[in-house]
C-alpha cells in the first residue's frame, strides 16, 4: 500500500499542484495497529493498508488532501483545551467542502460541511457544543461519553485508533509542543509558495483565501487592543490646582495627574450562540481587569440576538460576570437603539460577536470597538479587532 500512497501522491502533483507540492512534505507511514485510517501530525502521514485498499484512486487523492489541509490549517496545534474527537469533527467539517470544491471526492461517509461553509473549526466546535447544551441530558451524557478527554500531544488520546472518527476519512493529532513555533511557520512559508505556484498555473483551490489571508495577516493581540482601546476613552488630564508631591522637594511646582471619574461604557455580548463560553469567560476577565484600572462610573452589559435579551448594570467597583441570554439570530441595531432610549451617553461601547448581523445605517457619536470572533465579515464603521480564544 505504500506505493498506492506514493502514486496518489505523484499524481496529486499533477492533478492539484497545491495538495501535491505540500503533501511531499510528510513523511509517509504504514500503520495498522493505531491508525484507523490516515492521520497526521504536521510531520507525518500515517495511514492504514487495510483502510487504504479499500479506498479508490480518487477518493485516495481526496483523503491525502484532506490531511494536508489539516496541516495548513495549523490544526494540529490550535486544538488547545477541546475535547480530541470533537476538535477533530470540527476541523473536518472545516476543511471537507474545501477538498470537495477543488473537484476531489471523499470516500463515503466523510463528515458533511455544508451547513458551516467558510466557518473555522473553533467557530464549528462552539457551534456544536452549544447544540449538544440543549439536547436533554441524557443525549448529552451519549455525546459526552462518545468523545471526551483532553488528550496528550502525539499521543493516541489526541487522533489515534482508540478516538478515530466512525464518520471521518482522516485524522488529525497533535504536534509536539516543542516543535509547534517552527512547524508553523514552516507550514506558513509552504502554503504561500505553493499557492502562488498554483495561482501562476490558474489552479489555486477555492476556500483557501481566508487561510492565505491569515498567514499574511497574523492575528492581533486583542488584548491589548481592546485595553487600549477603552483606556484611551478614560478621562486622564492634568491639573495645576494640585501640585505633585513628587516634585515639591526639589523647588518645582508641576501639575498632577487628575484622574476624572470614567462615563459609563457599554458591553455587548452577541448571544446568538455563535460565540463561545470560553471566549465570553476570557472577553470577561480581560474586561474586568481592565475596568479595575480605568474605574467607569458603571458598565452596562447588554445581551442581544435579534433583541434585547437581558441588561445587567455594574456600579463602580463592582465585579463583571456575563452570562449569555438568548440564542436567537443577530441584529445590533437593538444595542444602539436601547442606548439612545436610555438616553445614556456611553464613554465606549465594546460589541462581542462573530459580524454575521444587521448593522445600524448611521455611525454613533460614541466609540465602537467590534471584538470579531469570526473574521469574515468587516464592520461598516467603528475600529475591529479579531478575538481568539488563548
Amino acid at each position: 500500500m505504500m506505493q498506492a500512497v506514493s502514486a496518489a501522491r505523484r499524481a496529486l502533483v499533477l492533478d492539484q499542484p497545491f495538495f501535491g507540492v505540500l503533501s511531499l512534505k510528510l513523511e509517509l507511514v504504514e500503520d495498522k495497529s493505531n491508525t484507523k485510517t490516515l492521520k497526521t501530525d504536521g510531520k507525518r502521514l500515517w495511514f492504514n493498508p487495510e483502510y487504504v485498499a479499500t479506498l479508490s484512486k480518487h477518493e485516495l487523492k481526496g483523503v491525502i488532501a484532506h490531511e494536508v489541509l489539516h496541516c495548513g490549517n495549523g490544526h494540529t496545534w490550535r486544538r488547545e483545551h477541546r475535547d480530541p474527537k470533537g476538535w477533530n469533527e470540527a476541523a473536518d467539517l472545516a476543511i471537507n467542502p474545501i477538498v470537495l470544491d477543488a473537484g476531489m471526492v471523499l470516500p463515503k461517509g466523510a463528515l458533511d460541511g455544508t451547513p458551516y461553509k467558510g466557518k473555522s473549526p473553533e467557530e464549528i466546535y462552539a457551534i456544536r457544543q452549544k447544540e449538544r447544551q440543549s439536547q436533554p441530558q441524557e443525549q448529552q451524557q451519549n455525546s459526552n461519553s462518545q468523545g471526551n478527554g483532553q488528550g496528550n500531544p502525539g499521543s493516541n488520546s489526541s487522533g489515534g485508533q482508540d478516538d478515530a472518527q466512525d464518520n471521518g476519512c482522516g485524522e488529525v493529532v497533535d504536534s509536539d509542543e516543542s516543535d509547534t513555533h517552527e512547524l508553523k511557520a514552516d507550514w506558513s512559508a509552504s502554503v504561500l509558495q505553493a499557492a502562488k505556484q498554483a495561482q501562476a498555473m490558474g489552479n489555486l483551490p477555492a476556500g483557501m483565501a481566508r487561510l492565505l489571508n491569515e498567514i499574511k495577516n497574523p492575528p492581533q493581540d486583542w488584548r491589548a487592543i481592546l485595553r487600549r482601546f477603552i483606556q484611551e476613552n478614560a478621562t486622564d488630564d492634568y491639573s495645576w490646582k494640585t501640585p505633585n508631591a513628587r516634585y515639591l522637594s526639589l523647588g518645582l511646582y508641576m501639575p498632577s495627574l487628575r484622574s476624572e471619574s470614567m462615563p459609563p461604557m457599554v458591553v455587548a455580548v452577541d448571544t446568538s450562540g455563535s460565540v463561545s463560553d470560553l471566549m465570553v469567560s476570557q472577553f470577561t476577565n480581560e474586561i474586568n481587569a481592565i475596568v479595575d484600572e480605568v474605574q467607569p462610573q458603571a458598565v452596562h452589559v447588554i445581551y442581544c440576538d435579534a433583541k434585547i435579551q437581558g441588561v445587567d448594570v455594574f456600579e463602580k467597583g463592582e465585579p463583571i460576570t456575563i452570562v449569555p441570554k438568548g440564542f436567537g439570530g443577530t441584529d445590533f441595531r437593538p444595542v444602539f437603539k436601547w442606548i439612545e432610549e436610555q438616553d445614556l451617553t456611553p464613554s465606549c461601547l465594546v460589541y462581542l460577536t462573530d459580524m454575521a448581523g444587521r448593522f445600524p445605517a448611521v455611525e454613533p457619536d460614541y466609540p465602537v470597538l467590534w471584538g470579531d470572533t469570526n473574521g469574515d465579515y468587516p464592520a461598516p464603521w467603528g475600529e475591529t479587532v479579531r478575538v481568539r480564544c488563548q
